[in-house]
């Protein structure tokens, strides 16, 4: 699975809008808001699919794993807005209060008239732009997540409140070393300390959040960034092990093996390029 890194305290928020492409499974530690313009998209979040049509938006949690199944479907067009928690936490005290759980919200109906408008609004001016654009657009995602905070639909009975969104913010910083520094000899015990864990809560906590253990997931990003090179380069199979973090071919061919399925020989040679 992928994992995203896509905003920052000086980028707290990012929207776009146009054809709702296939996307791989992935997660990242903000809200995603996909709101349908036109014709209608599939979306997988934790395993579960929803259909989004017109006038209806997706409301993805934290790293809830989610992604865009393809289709053949040319027309559709959607609004995709992801929010930083420092910007929520920065204007709401009690953002935590949004739940866990992946949604779809019916703008359409009477109880969201006012949410629909501020949406409306973000893609036109998307699509014909405006000076005070980027003015505009905070403004209204600011409304959209207040309106939001209202509804009944985002505080479930379990929803796990500030606590657990702080465990997300200190696993992120894993998840970050995990995106910079894959190179690195990377251990357990440098990690945890990095997020204010000991190893043992660290390895619980990594687990839960991320829904596979470390070692995994810096496995799964060495292996990613390693398929990258045998595409794209005629470097060793020896040579981009150790250029990925691994300190033994065997060992990355056996990482490789077991994530893709196939050896990194095999798979360069499926990919068209010459095995050195």
């Amino acid at each position: 699975m992928l994992y995203q890194k896509i905003l920052s305290n000086e980028r707290p928020y990012y929207i776009g809008i146009g054809h709702m492409s296939p996307f791989q499974e992935h997660r990242h530690a903000d809200f995603e808001l996909n709101f349908c313009v036109e014709g209608s998209f599939d979306i997988l979040a934790d395993k579960k699919r929803f259909t989004v049509e017109a006038g209806c938006t997706t409301l993805i949690p934290p790293m809830c794993s989610h992604e865009i199944p393809a289709t053949e479907d040319n027309e559709r067009v959607a609004m995709t807005i992801t929010v930083g928690m420092s910007l929520l936490k920065r204007h709401f005290s009690d953002f935590s209060r949004m739940g866990t759980e992946p949604q779809v919200f019916d703008l359409r109906k009477s109880e969201y008239q006012h949410i629909y408008p501020l949406f409306m609004e973000c893609a036109q001016v998307l699509t014909e732009g405006h000076a005070l654009s980027d003015l505009l657009i905070k403004g209204n995602i600011l409304k959209i997540f207040a309106y939001l905070f209202d509804s009944p639909k985002v505080a479930p009975q379990d929803s796990v409140g500030s606590a657990e969104y702080l465990k997300i913010e200190n696993v992120e910083k894993a998840l970050e070393l995990i995106y910079y520094n894959y190179k690195e000899a990377l251990s357990v015990e440098r990690v945890a300390a990095l997020t204010g864990y000991s190893k043992s809560n660290f390895c619980k906590i990594f687990k839960k959040v991320v829904g596979e253990s470390f070692h995994q997931a810096l496995n799964r990003q060495r292996a990613s960034n390693a398929a990258g090179l045998l595409r794209a380069t005629d470097m060793a199979v020896a040579d981009i092990a150790a250029e990925v973090g691994f300190s033994e071919s065997k060992a990355f061919c056996r990482v490789f093996k077991a994530i893709y399925g196939i050896t990194p020989g095999q798979y360069r040679r499926a990919k068209g390029t010459k095995e050195v």
